[in-house]
């Protein structure tokens, strides 16, 4: 996997999507064969407490079947511009100015010596919509291809890039001092320093720290450069004051990526034509297309009863099978689109571990 990673302040919540299938939970009260009266309630309570010896987790799951029309989905499953810039850390709006305006872009990716074959944030196939010439309201659809057009294989550096520093800091006064204008330094460390420099709008939200793998180019000498020496440096940049920092790890990968665009169709409803039978899985009662015990949850949901349990003992296995039927099934993650009695569905589950 790239190694390259924002180191941003953040508020860890684990919800739907963000771990597996669980073990614990609130047990049920009554048996498990017994399913259907109580899918409509919020929680499978039993009057026994649990052990005092166990320490528990809570877990609630809630599922939601929405009607939807294909043309919906369609919009769903696409990524708009807007969407691949905020899949990207590094250099985020040149990439997507120049795809979707030329059809075609071009990223680096740094991997570990045994890299991944295909290195990059997006995977061939990957949908996107833009600003359609034939129907723009519901606009273009493209797919991705990707192919890898350079790589070299080279010293690696860890690097660190801090900044914007504030003006009041106790780091400010040194960073002003010392600072030397991007536009002066070598051709060499403009590449380290600009790789992971945030966005304008990153960059007026508050103080930004990244941590990067950096390789250079076969072209470029790393001689040349200063930033990876191990010591701190301050660079002015558009007004604003970073620190950045780095230091030799072993040997690392550079790629440089290619991405073109593949048109798909010209709205909504023609990407969906093309599309349904590997977006849309159809589901009945009768065929066992849902196997129990997840076919109670799903078919719940799908007849419009609220379902949902929350509790820190076993989770009953009803939700947990659904849970992973929901991911097994497309487009991916913790939303499937099923056909239900020809009406078609958005199956969605959220969880929330603690």
């Amino acid at each position: 996997m790239p190694r390259h990673t924002a180191l941003l302040v953040a508020l860890l919540v684990l919800v739907a999507g963000c771990a597996g299938p669980s073990e614990t939970g609130t047990p049920t009260a009554t048996d498990e064969s017994d399913l259907t009266p109580r899918l409509t309630t919020h929680a499978d309570v039993t009057p026994t407490p649990p052990p005092t010896t166990y320490v528990s987790h809570y877990r609630a799951y809630e599922y939601e079947a929405t009607p939807i029309t294909d043309a919906t989905m369609a919009r769903e499953v696409a990524r708009a511009p807007v969407d691949v810039e905020a899949d990207l850390a590094w250099r985020a709006a040149s990439f997507t100015r120049d795809l979707f305006a030329d059809g075609r872009a071009a990223r680096v990716a740094i991997d570990d010596p045994t890299p991944e074959a295909t290195p990059g944030p997006f995977e061939n196939g990957t949908v996107v919509r833009s600003n359609g010439t034939v129907v723009r309201s519901n606009g273009t659809y493209s797919e991705m291809a990707k192919r890898v057009v350079d790589r070299h294989e080279g010293p690696a550096y860890e690097m660190r890039l801090h900044g914007p520093i504030r003006e009041g800091s106790e780091a400010y006064a040194r960073a002003d001092r010392e600072a030397v204008n991007a536009s002066a330094l070598s051709p060499a460390d403009r590449r380290v320093f600009t790789f992971a420099l945030p966005s304008p709008r990153a960059r007026d939200s508050g103080v930004t720290s990244a941590g990067y793998t950096w390789v250079f180019p076969a072209d470029a000498d790393p001689a040349d450069a200063v930033l990876t020496d191990g010591d701190p440096h301050y660079v002015r940049y558009d007004g604003d004051l970073f620190r950045v920092e780095g230091e030799r790890r072993g040997s690392a990968v550079r790629y440089r990526v290619a991405y073109d665009l593949r048109h798909v169709a010209d709205s909504a409803p023609a990407f969906a034509d093309a599309r349904r039978d590997s977006l849309v899985t159809p589901v009945s009662r009768a065929n066992g297309s849902v196997p129990d015990p997840a076919a109670s949850v799903v078919f719940a949901t799908l007849a419009g009863d609220p379902v949902s349990w929350e509790g820190s003992e076993t989770t009953p296995p009803r939700y947990r099978a659904a849970e992973t039927w929901i991911y097994d099934h497309p487009p991916a993650g913790r939303t499937a689109y099923v056909r239900y009695d020809g009406q078609l569905y958005r199956l969605h589950v959220s969880k929330t571990v603690a």
